[in-house]
């Protein structure tokens, strides 16, 4: 209420009439000095001596003790021209959802100030609303109707309204504004949008340069991403943890008890009366308490909100609002903590980023098998390296790395593990199993559905992820290998083929003629590597590779791994007769072993030109290009492989790379469930 806002006959929020209680004088008391305390008005109101009109009056309260009430009026001197024509009637206590009527016995009454007796006060709850209404400061709120922009400020709000006063713009009118035509609202505060929606006008006043408008959101169910099939499980954690955060609009500390929690969100309840969380609202920062100094942090939203009621409650408050709120972003350790809880309520041996014993992890690789004879022969004079590279992967636990475990009465028999590689593109590798049971299947299993769960989020910088694996290899062949087959659609997920050789640092080779040359690329010579790719595959693999032409050295995921005691580099070479473009070189630089089979630490060769590029002038670029690494012996990955067979180099196996869209695993987990026979 305003100054010269007249009143209205006192209704709910059905239109009936309010309901009115007898308030005690301690009640009255208690709640003045509340409203002092925050600094908060109360109003008095006046009644025209001839017609009948009545006016509020905005006042300050001081500390009401025994017998008398104090008001200084907030614009002062708004009754000088009125005195005469208006007779105090009594005084309105605003205190939520319920409004206090007072009829004090007048004292006093000047221009500054107004005071009245208490001692006989007879005070009414007055019940006008359903739910609680918070006053707000320093919102701005913005309603927008066919291309038509009105400004002003949020007053107050509940769960299920707003209340916003709204200014003229220049050469605007309030008659532009149709009630009956669906309005689009924008909430901010500092500049940063705390919520955007479709509302409908319930009702306004009649204003003429200000006007105030209560407005209703249209929907209480937004989707923020595609609905899915496949659902992040769903928990009722025991002890259940708490949201805590500052609610954008008021300002005030929120705590709530959490109800069901998933990877991607989670639901709490409020009672009606009191609740706070609207549809669509922004939550900048919320904490997730599990117990004490057991938190993490993330950015939310209100996505859904249902109104039922709860026969457990007593009959007072038995309505209740369940609340579904989307988490938008977490940094990454909070996403590995959220991960590794949430994982082992699925299943007690299913672990995520545990610490280890680096010990019994080499005995898990050696004893499946994963680090066979012939692999073992080739990393055997970097050991030193190796075990170092995996003591900061496995107990250092960077940000860069994730590896999911299952484990039974205390032995590893299942392991897959994943490495941010490139800025946004993640690869899988490292998958072994005991053999016992199905550990090799709930590790997989855990992989996608932490991939389902957190590639939405910024932070996970999850757009792709990829795999490499040999084709002979039955398991990643049916399962990797077999859903690229199955949809059928290289630009959603692509296999391509690579031949990959040892090569030998500083090997005799003979030096490029003078009519070849080995340079940087430039960004015209990605551009055809690009045009090249998706000419001869049409797949994924040179956009999660990041070859962006405009910028190819430009790779801020070098610095993170620094940052983590690690190395990440990558050099860019093309292979040129005359303008003539014939290979591109991408050198990877990274710690020896990070990936088993040392992939991550390898060149990279696209042949574009594969009928006119012998293998000497191949061998010579290869012998510049590896000069990069520290080790003598480096891999080399080719594409195609018809160059190999063509030339026949010196090739010792196939390597298939597998590149995937994280925006379709709800669709994998799908072919993945059905692979497995689970429903």
């Amino acid at each position: 209420m305003e100054e010269g806002l007249h009143t209205k006959p006192e209704t709910d929020a059905s239109g009936h009439a309010a309901r009115k209680t007898e308030l005690s004088r301690d009640r009255i008391v208690n709640a003045i000095n509340y409203l002092h305390f925050q600094g908060r008005a109360i109003y008095a109101v006046f009644k025209h001596v001839q017609y009948n009109t009545t006016v509020t009056v905005e006042a300050f309260p001081f500390p009401c003790h025994e017998d008398y009430l104090h008001l200084s009026w907030k614009n002062q001197g708004m009754l000088k021209e009125r005195s005469s024509s208006y007779a105090f009637q009594r005084v309105l206590v605003a205190t939520g959802k319920s409004i206090f009527s007072l009829t004090p016995d007048l004292v006093d009454i000047d221009e500054k100030s107004i005071s009245f007796d208490m001692s006989k006060v007879v005070g009414t709850d007055v019940t006008v609303r359903t739910a609680e209404r918070y006053p707000c400061l320093g919102i701005d709120v913005e309603m927008v109707q066919n291309g038509l922009s009105f400004k002003g400020r949020l007053n107050d709000f509940s769960a299920f309204s707003f209340s916003a006063a709204m200014s003229l713009g220049n050469f605007l009118s309030f008659k532009y504004i149709t009630p009956k035509i669906a309005i689009t609202v924008f909430i901010k505060k500092g500049g940063e949008l705390l919520y955007s929606g479709e509302c409908r006008v319930i009702r306004h006043d009649e204003g003429v340069k200000e006007r105030t408008f209560v407005l209703e959101p249209a929907t209480h169910h937004l989707y923020r991403f595609k609905p899915k099939t496949h659902r992040s499980p769903r928990h009722r954690l025991l002890p259940s943890p708490n949201i805590i955060f500052v609610h954008p609009f008021s300002g005030k500390t929120v705590s709530l008890k959490i109800d069901e929690m998933s990877g991607a969100g989670f639901s709490v309840i409020e009672f009606y009366e009191s609740s706070t969380l609207v549809p669509g609202m922004i939550l900048p920062h919320v904490d997730v308490e599990f117990a004490y100094g057991v938190k993490v942090s993330c950015r939310a939203q209100v996505m859904t909100q249902r109104v039922v009621s709860d026969a457990s409650s007593p009959a007072s408050s038995n309505t209740i609002v369940y609340c579904g709120i989307a988490i938008l972003d977490m940094d990454p350790a909070s996403q590995t903590l959220v991960a590794s809880i949430l994982h082992q309520a699925t299943n007690k041996n299913a672990y995520v980023c545990n610490r280890i014993d680096s010990d019994e992890l080499w005995k898990f690789f050696f004893n499946t098998g994963f680090i066979y004879p012939k692999k073992y022969c080739s990393m055997h004079q970097n050991i030193d390296k190796l075990k170092e590279t995996y003591r900061k992967l496995y107990l250092d636990s960077p940000d860069i790395a994730r590896h999911f475990m299952y484990r039974d009465k205390g032995q590893i028999q299942g392991h897959i593990a994943m490495i941010r590689f490139f800025e946004n593109t993640w690869l899988f590798h490292h998958h072994a199993s005991a053999g016992i049971g199905k550990a090799g299947l709930v590790v997989l299993d855990q992989i996608g559905r932490y991939v389902n769960d957190v590639y939405n989020m910024y932070s996970s910088h999850m757009q792709y992820v990829i795999c490499y694996f040999r084709p002979g290899n039955h398991f990643p062949d049916r399962v990797f290998g077999g859903y690229a087959r199955y949809l059928a659609n290289p630009k959603l997920c692509s296999l391509d083929d690579f031949a990959h050789l040892l090569f030998r640092k500083n090997r005799h080779v003979p030096c490029l003629p003078a009519f070849m040359t080995l340079e940087p690329s430039s960004a015209s010579d990605l551009f055809e590597l690009e045009d090249y790719y998706s000419y001869v595959s049409g797949g994924l693999m040179t956009t999660a590779f990041e070859l962006e032409p405009a910028s190819p050295s430009h790779m801020p995921i070098k610095g993170i791994y620094e940052k983590n005691g690690m190395k990440r580099d990558r050099h860019f070479y093309s292979l040129k007769k005359g303008t003539s473009l014939k290979a591109v070189f991408i050198a990877n630089v990274s710690d020896f072993g990070l990936n088993m089979s040392n992939l991550t630490n390898c060149v990279t060769v696209f042949i574009l030109d594969e009928g006119n590029l012998s293998p000497d002038y191949f061998y010579s670029a290869c012998n510049r290009v590896v000069q990069n690494y520290a080790e003598d012996e480096i891999p080399i990955l080719v594409y195609p492989t018809s160059y190999a067979e063509k030339v026949a180099l010196r090739s010792d196996k196939i390597y298939r790379l597998w590149t995937f869209n994280t925006q379709h695993t709800d669709h994998y987990l799908g072919f993945v469930s059905r692979l497995v026979g689970r429903k």
